[in-house]
């Protein structure tokens, strides 16, 4: 009777560790680790250990996993592939992932929803696309990404600033759709226009990216006295439109906003 018991306990431990491993095997298999069941975790590489980590939190099967910058010892390269296995990996799961991070790209390509903190309170929780283009506020506005700020008047649905009068952003809440505001332009929101009518303004900083360049002027009144806050102005090159390293400071340029744009009532 003993013997048979203990066969027996063998038998239910062996086909437990065969469920194990079956499941190991489905985890790996499913954070892109299929066959490394066996290696040391020296034997992998830092998106090969990050993958194993995921699977882990995976195995009991969470509602909600916790990552704390997660992407954070990753080169820049390897950090991005990564990202994106594991967004994936989520998605294939069905597992919601809270991700803490400072890496406002990070945040913006990743997340469904971001909660931006200020002060240790949500100052908004929004899809990227809405905290990005109609922030709750301009210091947030600030905060995420790079912001031209400008000063403008409402008048229905356009408003007029240093920039031009442009179509106002139907989002954006203006009491009476009058008066002061304080208007939003980001970088990529106003182009460089060669030889045609429109604001000139000094270049006094560009930096090149390859895929793209930011570049910082001042603009200048009728007058040339430039007497006006900086414009961050993005160049977003492409395959009709290259970006070419061909600009230096003290160049003169002409600018030229495009809408819609959000505002703020003025303070």
């Amino acid at each position: 009777m003993a013997g048979n018991v203990g066969f027996g306990l063998a038998a239910r431990q062996h086909g437990a560790g065969q469920r194990r491993s079956g499941k190991v095997d489905a985890l790996l298999e499913t954070v892109g680790l299929g066959g490394f069941g066996r290696r040391y975790p020296h034997q992998l590489s830092g998106g090969q250990q990050q993958r194993v980590a995921l699977a882990r939190a995976l195995a009991i099967e969470p509602a909600v996993v916790l990552l704390d910058e997660p992407f954070a010892s990753l080169d820049a390269h390897l950090r991005a592939s990564v990202r994106a296995d594991v967004q994936e990996i989520f998605r294939r799961a069905g597992t919601t992932a809270v991700l803490v991070t400072h890496d406002q790209d990070e945040a913006l390509s990743v997340a469904d929803r971001v909660a931006a903190l200020r002060d240790g309170r949500i100052a908004q929780c929004a899809p990227p696309a809405d905290l990005y283009c109609r922030p709750a506020d301009p210091q947030l506005a600030s905060f995420i990404g790079e912001a031209n700020l400008l000063e403008g008047v409402v008048s229905g649905a356009t408003v007029k600033t240093l920039l031009g009068a442009l179509p106002l952003d139907p989002a954006a809440d203006i009491p009476g759709a009058a008066g002061q505001v304080t208007v939003l332009i980001r970088p990529e929101q106003i182009d460089i226009m060669p030889n045609e009518d429109g604001l000139t303004a000094h270049v006094t900083s560009y930096r090149y990216h390859g895929h793209d360049a930011v570049l910082v002027a001042r603009l200048q009144d009728e007058t040339g006295a430039e007497g006006f806050e900086p414009v961050v102005v993005r160049i977003i090159g492409g395959s009709h439109r290259p970006v070419a390293p061909q600009l230096s400071v003290g160049a003169v340029v002409t600018l030229r906003a495009r809408g819609p744009v959000f505002a703020w009532p003025a303070d």
